[in-house]
């Protein structure tokens, strides 16, 4: 176990684990996060929100029917992978397979139930 170490510009809190050694940096890491909303079937959408000309922001919505995940392209490469992130945190990810990497960052306490996690048993 490992505490106290920097992943992702997020500090792993004491008593997590991380057991791997993966460094990817904040493009790949946000290649995989829409790699992950692809296979959920959601949609990501980067659009000009400042042309909107109201205070828009980024989010997941429903657009006739389906799910479509609008991201701010103006947005740094780090700020989005962490918005994207944030989504699926609230989404039921368990029975997904993740890269851990990814997996850490999504849930860097590891929130999940021990046993619940698909990317444990591949």
């Amino acid at each position: 176990m490992m505490q106290g170490i920097c992943f992702f510009g997020k500090e792993i809190a004491e008593g997590c684990r991380l057991d791997y050694n993966v460094v990817m940096n904040y493009t790949e890491l946000y290649r995989q996060l829409k790699e992950l909303a692809a296979r959920l079937d959601i949609q990501v959408s980067e659009q000009n929100l400042r042309a909107t000309g109201v205070n828009a922001k980024s989010g997941l919505c429903r657009i006739k029917g389906k799910r479509v995940f609008i991201m701010d392209k103006h947005l740094p490469i780090r700020e989005k992978a962490e918005i994207l992130a944030d989504c699926f945190r609230e989404l039921p990810l368990e029975n997904v397979y993740l890269m851990p990497a990814v997996r850490g960052f999504i849930d860097p306490h590891g929130e999940w139930k021990e046993g619940d996690d698909a990317s444990a048993r591949d």
